[in-house]
């Protein structure tokens, strides 16, 4: 099998890097290991999401799936008490039908999919070899796309913030369903409300320093409920429905996001901190930005240099904007919180920040000069 772009993952990136490029006439195929639906965290999608589904034909589709808007937020933030409206409203989704959706208007626009399949080697640059249950399959493409998300199908260095955060998470049946986002003193909670076949259950985030969370799986269960008691995320008779798990949140960007006929997109690339609340919406951004890089390298390769310090500058900006955003939440947070390690060492983002910007500004010269 040959195509034009080979996509691994059929999360919000990839389908939506696979439907734009084929809206552009060229040949997209998706390997994804798993089968549809399946659950993903992520439910509340920031407003920016709704302009970028009209751009590329979906939003009709989406708004059928009728999930409720993100229109207040019940806020509890160092000194603020209070139940905020929301004048622009995102969504509250169902990950597992929102992708679905997703991937149904890729497959209608002409993508080819592989599922349940994963890679098993790579034969040369353009190829390499797929299982699709027992069946292997070569797979050719001009460009390789990494959309599997922070697991990476395709290893390359990257850059980790400092200090590590982790996220405890679970869902609950809880009569507490307006979205709550609480600061304590050891972190900060999220609760979002989920519509599920069996019902409207909340899920339930707990975000603490990586290292203070290296328990014995035996005592997770009472520290996730002591940030979620501090943070009073529950009422005393909630019930939890689900396992606890526990996942990486650190906010990472890989050093080089396109290199050798492959682009990195999604959290793949780059997993802004879950404290400015638009990962999908990033995700989402950077797929439409590699397929403007993507459809330049194969139809113009004159300007694929040119594309890619594009592709390059866009990431570091997303980066930038989203962390400025956290900060300044941390920093408010933290004069509630002077001694207490979590708040202390993310009061001062800033060599992150300018890191980002005088790279940013040495790309923009760099633009300036070749046009």
């Amino acid at each position: 099998m040959q195509v034009d772009v080979a996509i691994v993952g059929a999360g919000p990136a990839g389908c939506v890097l696979a439907l734009r490029l084929q809206q552009l006439g060229l040949q997209t195929a998706l390997i994804e290991r798993l089968d549809f639906p399946r659950p993903r965290i992520g439910e509340s999608l920031s407003r920016g999401v709704w302009q970028q589904l009209h751009f590329i034909g979906a939003t009709e589709a989406v708004a059928a799936l009728n999930f409720p808007a993100c229109d207040q937020i019940d806020l509890s933030w160092g000194d603020q008490r209070l139940l905020r409206s929301i004048e622009s409203p995102g969504l509250l989704a169902n990950r597992a039908r929102f992708d679905q959706t997703l991937l149904n208007l890729a497959i209608a626009h002409g993508a080819r999919v592989l599922q349940p399949a994963k890679l098993v080697s790579k034969l040369d640059q353009h190829t390499w070899m797929c299982r699709i249950g027992s069946q292997e399959v070569n797979l050719s493409a001009h460009w390789w796309v990494d959309a599997s998300g922070s697991g990476r199908a395709m290893r390359t260095q990257q850059l980790r913030a400092d200090p590590s955060t982790v996220a405890l998470h679970a869902y609950w049946q809880s009569e507490r369903r307006t979205p709550r986002l609480a600061s304590f003193d050891q972190g900060w909670g999220w609760r979002v409300p989920v519509a599920t076949e069996l019902g409207v259950h909340v899920h339930v985030f707990a975000f603490a320093d990586q290292q203070a969370d290296r328990v014995h799986p035996a005592a997770l269960e009472s520290r996730y409920r002591a940030y979620l008691d501090a943070a009073d995320m529950l009422e005393p008779d909630a019930r939890r429905i689900s396992p606890i798990a526990v996942v990486d949140a650190t906010p990472m960007r890989v050093f080089e996001p396109i290199a050798r006929h492959t682009v990195w997109v999604g959290e793949a690339a780059l997993r802004i901190d879950p404290l400015a609340a638009s990962g999908v919406q990033c995700a989402m951004q950077s797929a439409l930005q590699a397929a403007v890089v993507l459809n330049t390298c194969i139809r113009r390769p004159a300007d694929a240099e040119l594309a890619a310090e594009f592709y390059r500058h866009s990431l570091h900006d997303t980066q930038a904007r989203h962390a400025q955003f956290a900060a300044s939440l941390y920093q408010s947070a933290y004069l509630h919180y002077p001694q207490h390690a979590f708040w202390r060492a993310r009061a001062n983002l800033s060599f992150a920040i300018t890191h980002t910007d005088e790279y940013t500004a040495r790309m923009e010269a760099n633009f300036i000069v070749r046009r």
